[in-house]
């Protein structure tokens, strides 16, 4: 694919392949670290046809690594010099900072540094030395610089900051494994292995020749415990005889006691010259047999004392032995861990290697493909294949095309020059007018990013100060209620559109002021929130008149009277507009001022909504007969005989009557009695009567 010879523009890939050798294992590891396997697979185009063309062969391949598939990275544009966002690595140069990850490696072309910039972000990766894995170091760099990425020898160390909180920063650390594919290092995986295999087997001798000292050891240990068992059990004999004499010598106190009563007793009873010699032999005799007893007592404590002596040799002994065995446990128990340790890094090595090894196998594979059978083209053959496609019908095809162009061209070569000519000259016109086009399209974006600046420069500190203005008030609002409150402007560069003021509440004291959403904070209080927010934003616009609807309808009972007190006291001030609150309900024991007026409306039945169009021209002829009586115009004819006179009192009282009728059938179909117009408007209108109470 890299010899097609029929791209339009440059194609480089597999970045692998387009990274030269890297002899510094660090470096290696930290940009394989950052590119991962599927980077260091992708392919790069720069033109829409030659990558439609890279996707198209991929996918007849089916070109895959690992159930992977391979990277397909699009450039359409030149992105220019690396930039860094972050700033310059040698700012930090106090911390350790060395560079970034761009600057690490060489590539066959910057296009393929520009393409990891933006699928890996290895410009804003830092690299350091050893000094900045100190703590103290990363927590300095992490928090006095916009650094959010260090690379270390040993470490990869990245802090991610909240959406919630912004003040709320975690750090993510990773150890950084050694570099499989871009170590150049020649044996270095097969070194390492045998070293590592030497090491294990190192390890398994010294564990073999410990396990064997400690088995010895425990041999020695177990005849101890015997001996020790033995003497034990000496010394609880001699234990038992001392308790027997001991027990012997109280029963001869206890006698000799009781034979100096009774020697007392006899001497107070009479002469004891008969029984005298009785009792002197029986006292020399016991006398006798004491002595005995306490020779062989003494004799007995000696031995006792002997066999003591010789016990606490043996239990020092014994404890000397377990002093010197517990280390030499220890010894096997660590020695255990490391063979175990060392064997699972064998293990892991060992899968490295044969991952290693297919990698290598399939490179080769694909090298050799690429190569040919000699494995050694020369130039001359390099060349010839860059112009020529790798596939027999493929190179039909070319030289078809080829050859119906060369007829093309003759064709066209015999033709008409003139038209050729004319039409040169129209697109070499055509492309002067769009260079201008472009020019001046050039100046006038310029201009208006100009006015957008200059636009923004006073439009963003007005609105930032009508949003302090206005979170100043929502505080005062939400510390009025025993809550906390703010409203912040939440800025996004020049996107203008996602621009937007944020509510945080704080409605118990044990919880964090955290944005108003619908997933932390129930109907009420987001009711209780916008409407003390529109309250603050009144004080900054100006406005006839303000109309709120059924603002009460989500609130308790003990937030509605809080909110109903604070829109009466903002709405009160001779500085605000007129404000209608529409309510179905109100909760009773609300406070109202002068400036308040309540007004109920009523509820009219259907039956009374049927009859308003006649009941009103009633009372429109009602209302002119009452204006005609209070002035005094009758219909009396000025110039007329007495029979006119009779007509017209006759034609009156008929229209009187016919009036009178109808009065009588509209108060029937309304339910009304016979009642005065203005009593009638009263009930019908107001649902009262105006003369009710009046005697």
């Amino acid at each position: 694919m890299r010899s097609a010879g029929r791209f339009r523009r440059r194609v480089l890939g597999p970045v692998l392949m387009e990274i030269r050798a890297m002899p510094d294992r660090t470096s290696a590891a930290q940009l394989e670290f950052m590119l991962n396997d599927a980077n260091l697979g992708a392919v790069i185009t720069e033109n829409q046809e030659d990558n439609n063309l890279v996707h198209n062969w991929l996918e007849q391949n089916k070109a895959q690594a690992k159930g992977r598939r391979n990277r397909l990275l699009f450039l359409p544009e030149d992105p220019g010099p690396v930039q860094y966002t972050d700033g310059h690595p040698s700012q930090y140069a106090a911390f350790g900072i060395t560079g970034t990850v761009d600057q690490i490696f060489e590539a066959t072309s910057d296009l393929v540094k520009q393409a990891m910039c933006v699928s890996s972000s290895i410009n804003t990766a830092y690299v350091g030395t050893a000094y900045a894995e100190q703590a103290q170091v990363v927590e300095a760099l992490f928090s006095r610089t916009s650094v959010r990425r260090l690379l270390t020898p040993r470490l990869s160390t990245v802090v991610n900051t909240s959406e919630y909180d912004r003040s709320y920063k975690s750090q993510k650390i990773q150890d950084l494994p050694p570099a499989e594919l871009l170590d150049d290092g020649e044996g270095a995986v097969q070194g390492d292995e045998e070293a590592k295999r030497q090491e294990l087997e190192a390890m398994r001798q010294e564990k073999a020749s410990l396990e064997a000292e400690a088995q010895q050891l425990e041999e020695s240990l177990r005849q101890r415990h015997a001996d020790v068992r033995v003497l034990e059990n000496e010394k609880q004999q001699l234990h038992n005889v001392r308790k027997r004499l001991e027990k012997s010598a109280m029963d001869l106190l206890r006698l000799e006691s009781e034979l100096e009563r009774r020697l007392t007793r006899l001497e107070h009873e009479g002469d004891p010259l008969a029984t005298a010699g009785t009792l002197r032999t029986d006292m020399c005799n016991i006398a006798e047999d004491l002595m005995r007893q306490a020779s062989n007592t003494s004799q007995l404590i000696m031995e006792l004392h002997n066999l003591h002596r010789g016990l606490g040799a043996v239990e020092l002994s014994l404890a000397a032995a377990s002093a010197s065995l517990a280390p030499l446990h220890q010894a096997v128990r660590r020695a255990a861990e490391v063979v175990q340790a060392a064997e699972r890094e064998v293990a892991a090595a060992e899968q490295r290697f044969e991952r290693v090894q297919e990698r290598l196998r399939e490179t080769e594979a694909h090298l050799r493909e690429e190569l040919g059978p000699t494995g050694r083209p020369d130039a001359a053959t390099l060349e010839a294949w860059a112009q020529f496609p790798g596939q027999v019908e493929e190179l039909e095809e070319l030289l078809a095309a080829r050859q119906a162009e060369m007829d093309q061209a003759q064709a066209g070569l015999r033709g008409d020059e003139a038209a050729v000519m004319e039409a040169w000259q129209r697109r070499e016109t055509e492309i002067t007018d769009l260079r201008q086009r472009s020019a001046a399209g050039s100046s006038e974006v310029r201009a208006a990013e100009a006015d957008i600046e200059a636009r923004k420069a006073t439009w963003l500190p007005e609105l930032k100060r009508h949003m302090e203005a206005i979170n100043q008030t929502v505080k005062r609002h939400f510390a009025s209620i025993g809550c906390a409150g703010e409203v912040v402007l939440r800025e996004s560069g020049d996107e203008f559109d996602k621009y937007a003021a944020e509510i945080r509440v704080q409605y118990r004291p044990q919880e964090p002021l955290r944005p108003l959403n619908r997933n932390h904070h129930s109907g009420g209080e987001r009711s209780v929130a916008t409407m003390l927010y529109l309250m603050a934003l009144q004080g900054v616009t100006t406005t006839p008149f303000r109309v709120v609807d059924e603002i009460n309808q989500g609130m308790d009972s003990c937030n509605e009277r809080k909110v109903f007190n604070l829109l009466v006291e903002s709405s009160s001030r001779p500085d605000t507009p007129q404000c209608f609150l529409l309510t179905p309900k109100l909760i009773a024991g609300l406070h109202y001022n002068s400036h308040v007026r309540v007004l109920p409306l009523r509820y009219m039945p259907a039956a009374r909504m049927s009859v308003l169009p006649a009941v009103a021209a009633l009372l429109i002829s009602k209302a002119e007969e009452h204006e005609r009586e209070a002035t005094g115009g009758m219909g009396v004819v000025a110039d007329g005989s007495s029979s006119d006179q009779a007509a017209a009192s006759s034609g009156s009282q008929a229209s009187q009557q016919q009036q009178q009728q109808q009065h009588l059938v509209v108060g029937a179909i309304a339910g009304l009695p016979q009642l005065p117009w203005h009593r009638m408007k009263s009930i019908l209108f107001y649902g009262r009567d105006s003369m009710a109470g009046q005697g």
